[in-house]
């Protein structure tokens, strides 16, 4: 259901990285604010933490357009960006995570820039933020509106699967988020395990820590929404971009 509305893809190439890139500016460039657009130039928002990063992005497939992106930052715990902005606590973490010591931590994800386009938020308490908010799949929704847009809130389920897919095949086991309350909320609501391993921090506003423990991850989207679960793990969960010729796809052009 999921992949008859949209794909997912693994950003394999330069090509593919740049996709990310460009629908990240437009989100947290023009249409949020959070980023300055005059820092970027060439309509391009990345940083050095690219270069050690994996890169999701999310396609529409009645329009081609590009809609969604999020990456994972890969290494040691010490390595990710939330070690430099927030204070972790060993005895909550590996409480929190069953895990023997800080050794298990060698090899981690942070979860960063997740976002989706304009387009994609159109509720009004969606469109100051970067990403969509919870959704309950059961509710009645008006068979009237247009099928991809009723879909539309599948996006950020459909990027964090896809990235647990890959975490799973890659063998890491923790991810970590650097996040707003709202947004570790939003992350809850979508069927993930999140806790707090950490004390606040100021990080263009207020954050918390938290680590997910991967393996049985998404364990309460199968016991609350089971239909929905099934659907996820039956479908196709990523492409390779690389797998793209030139002319099957178009690089997003902010405006």
């Amino acid at each position: 259901m999921y992949n008859k509305y949209f794909e997912v893809f693994l950003a394999d190439n330069p090509e593919g990285k740049e996709v990310n890139y460009r629908v990240r500016y437009q989100v947290y460039c023009l249409e949020t604010g959070y980023e300055n657009p005059s820092d970027f130039p060439d309509r391009i928002e990345s940083d050095d933490v690219d270069s050690r990063s994996v890169h999701f992005i999310v396609r529409a497939r009645a329009t081609g357009t590009w809609i969604a992106a999020m990456r994972l930052v890969i290494g040691s715990l010490d390595q990710l960006p939330i070690s430099q902005f927030a204070r972790i606590e060993p005895e909550l973490l590996l409480q929190n995570t069953g895990a023997n010591s800080l050794v298990d931590f060698g090899l981690c994800a942070e979860v960063s820039r997740l976002c989706v386009i304009s387009q994609y938020r159109r509720r009004a308490h969606e469109r100051s933020v970067p990403h969509q908010v919870p959704w309950n799949p059961n509710d009645d929704i008006d068979e009237s509106a247009n099928q991809e847009r009723r879909k539309a809130p599948w996006l950020m389920l459909g990027l964090l699967h896809s990235a647990r897919i890959y975490s799973e095949e890659q063998n890491i086991p923790y991810w970590f988020f650097l996040a707003a309350s709202s947004l570790a909320r939003i992350i809850k609501g979508l069927g993930m395990k999140l806790d707090r391993t950490g004390p606040a921090c100021e990080h263009r506003g207020i954050r918390y820590p938290f680590v997910a423990n991967m393996p049985g991850n998404f364990d309460e989207l199968r016991t609350k929404y089971p239909d929905l679960a099934e659907t996820l793990s039956n479908e196709p969960h990523y492409r390779l971009f690389s797998e793209l010729a030139r002319d099957e796809y178009e690089f997003p052009l902010a405006v």
